[in-house]
């Protein structure tokens, strides 16, 4: 059965290099057509090849999806692949999947204008701590929600 995903892109911090202007993520996706799990990263172990997901920019200047992928491998060590993966990457994660099908929003969908369609937010006030964790499953019609308001 498919997975669905959605993989947060946490606001910079001083000890990560962390991409998270729009521009620059969508050019280090282009380039490595990967991304890393840490190894407490929860779902690591049920996230499979063909799952689909969303990227989700968090921070005060985010709280909006900016991205969607299909995942073309299970996670694998990092090591198997260190050399030619980003350092913005490789400086955090101990696993990596591989994307496929990776499309950058035209429009980025802000999650206070949709969070009462989404099953995983709706009726929460505190629907910000929804997407803490680095990986959330989501359902099929929430990921269909947020693809149809992003207007790909």
């Amino acid at each position: 059965m498919k997975g669905f995903w959605i993989f947060v892109i946490g606001a910079a911090r001083p000890d990560r290099d962390v991409f998270v202007n729009k521009s620059e993520f969508e050019m280090l996706m282009d380039k490595n057509k990967c991304w890393g799990l840490g190894a407490r990263t929860p779902f690591v172990k049920k996230i499979k090849t063909n799952d689909r997901g969303v990227f989700y920019l968090a921070g005060k200047s985010g709280q909006r999806f900016i991205a969607k992928f299909t995942i073309a491998s299970n996670p694998y060590p990092i090591s198997q692949r260190s050399k030619d993966v980003h350092p913005a990457i490789r400086s955090w994660c101990d696993y990596l999947i591989n994307l496929k099908n990776m499309k950058v929003f035209k429009s980025d969908v802000r999650v206070d204008e949709i969070k009462d369609q989404l099953e995983l937010t709706k009726g929460t006030f505190f629907w910000r701590s929804c997407f803490q964790g680095g990986i959330r499953k989501i359902s099929e019609k929430d990921f269909n929600s947020i693809v149809k308001a992003s207007n790909s």
